[in-house]
């Protein structure tokens, strides 16, 4: 860290405003165990900066969870012969592993989405089908005054009440006959 904190204060002396840093652990390939990904978020606490990760470990998934982790920029050696002399030849991409590589953090960023915990467009309509409702658990007369165990929450009741809002229901008395699975709502009552 104090490495790090001397090429950093000499970056800022020097004019170098907007600095980021990029977590790696140098070694040709790199171990999944000494990867130490977690660095990554001490450097950025520590610097208040972007912070990224220079990837020697072979493959996609080390990159993949530091995107997870924040990582804004990755760094990964590529080679066309991965039998050419020198240390990081091995563990470097090949062309067609490097495209791989690319699509898996493009994924990854993809499945990270925004972070708002919202519905999907796709969830829309499936809730529709999916959602519970109050139900009525068997075939009611008309004047029936309504209790829990007249009622389920069941799929497939859309037009009733969801379960958070069962109680509405309970104590109501019935202004019309109410079928076995038939949606319960404040209609019945009115």
């Amino acid at each position: 860290m104090e490495d790090v904190e001397i090429a950093h204060k000499t970056l800022l002396y020097n004019g170098c405003p907007n600095v980021s840093i990029l977590h790696c652990t140098s070694n040709y390939p790199a171990q999944f165990n000494e990867v130490n990904l977690l660095a990554m978020k001490s450097l950025q606490a520590h610097f208040g900066c972007t912070v990224g990760y220079s990837d020697h470990t072979i493959g996609s998934h080390v990159a993949t969870c530091a995107v997870t982790m924040g990582a804004k920029i990755l760094e990964k050696h590529f080679t066309f012969d991965k039998n050419a002399p020198g240390p990081d030849h091995v563990m470097s991409a090949s062309p067609e592993e490097l495209a791989d590589y690319i699509k898996a953090v493009r994924n990854t960023e993809c499945l990270l989405g925004d972070g708002i915990k919202k519905p999907q467009k796709s969830e829309v309509e499936t809730k529709k089908v999916v959602q519970r409702y109050v139900v009525a658990k068997s075939n009611l007369p008309k004047g029936t005054k309504l209790t829990m165990e007249m009622l389920a929450c069941k799929r497939g009741g859309y037009g009733g009440y969801e379960p958070k809002d069962i109680y509405k229901a309970i104590g109501q008395v019935l202004q019309q006959d109410v079928n076995e699975d038939d949606p319960i709502n404040g209609s019945f009552f009115a």
